[in-house]
This record gives C-alpha cells, sequence and structure tokens, in this order.
C-alpha cells in the first residue's frame, strides 16, 4: 500500500498530509504536538549521539 500511495500521481503534490490505507486523515494531538517532537529529538541525540541539522 505504502508504495502504491509513493507512486500515485493523485497525491505527487500533497505534502504534510498523513495517510492511513491511502486515504488522508487528521493526525492524532499527539503528532501535532512540537514540545514532544523537540524533547523526542533531544532525547534521540542524547542516546545515539547522532546530531543532524532540523530542515
Amino acid at each position: 500500500m505504502l508504495i502504491d500511495l509513493a507512486e500515485s500521481l493523485d497525491v505527487a503534490s500533497v505534502t504534510n498530509a498523513y495517510y492511513m490505507h491511502c486515504e488522508s486523515v487528521t493526525p492524532s494531538p499527539q503528532v501535532l504536538d512540537d514540545i514532544a517532537a523537540e524533547r523526542l529529538w533531544s532525547i534521540s541525540i542524547e542516546l545515539t549521539g547522532a546530531d543532524f541539522p532540523v530542515v
């Protein structure tokens, strides 16, 4: 299913969308939590030692 979505011309110009079973869905509030994302990023850097610039 992921390959189908990746190859679909119907969504070629779509950005910042979430999909489940090839259907666009509203993400959970946790996905949109910028503070939690920053915390996860910081913890990941601490645990792995890998630090990549955020684009």
